[in-house]
């Protein structure tokens, strides 16, 4: 007797496919439900993240805003107390700086006329108050002579020639020193005011 043989099929039935068509729709779902989730977290981080940073940005700008304010109050205060001393040495040491500079701009002044040979008939007119101090100086170069002038301002010298004048003037220069240092408070008071 010959039995035909029977092999067991493994085929799977179709009600088990179907489960497994199932079970990888769902886990498909499952893995795109995640991706979501985390793409979703990681922009919710960048999104804290960039909040973090604009709130300390603000608070460095309010902190270097309140230290340059407290900077600009400080440098008026300082500017402010410093005016009446500094107008003070102005009106009391530049003139007698400007006063002991003179025989140096003089013979300055001086210096191309002489290395030009041109030293006889000039005549240096001063205030009698600088005389003094101009003497030596007209002693040491030759044709030179000194004429006290009543007439002339004090810190003012006159260098005169048949090739021509020259004028130095201490107190001009002085003057306009003044100007700028009382434009510069006044600037400094303006911008104390107004910020």
């Amino acid at each position: 007797m010959n039995f035909p043989l029977k092999l067991e099929e493994f085929e799977p039935s179709s009600g088990l496919t179907e489960g497994a068509d199932r079970s990888a729709a769902l886990e498909d779902s499952r893995l795109e439900g995640f991706e979501q989730g985390y793409q979703a977290g990681w922009e919710d981080a960048e999104a804290a993240r960039s909040q973090i940073e604009a709130a300390r940005r603000d608070e460095v700008i309010a902190a270097l805003k309140a230290i340059n304010l407290t900077f600009s109050a400080a440098r008026a205060e300082v500017l402010q107390a410093l005016a009446p001393l500094i107008n003070e040495l102005v009106a009391r040491c530049l003139p007698q700086v400007a006063r002991g500079a003179l025989p140096g701009l003089v013979t300055e002044a001086l210096a191309p006329w002489v290395a030009e040979g041109i030293t006889d008939g000039v005549s240096l007119i001063c205030n009698p108050e600088d005389g003094g101090i101009l003497q030596d100086l007209s002693a040491a170069v030759e044709g030179l002579s000194l004429q006290e002038d009543p007439g002339t301002p004090p810190g003012e010298v006159w260098l005169r020639s048949a090739a021509g004048e020259q004028r130095i003037d201490t107190a001009a220069a002085l003057a306009e020193v003044t100007r700028c240092i009382e434009e510069f408070f006044t600037l400094a008071e303006q911008e104390r005011r107004h910020g």
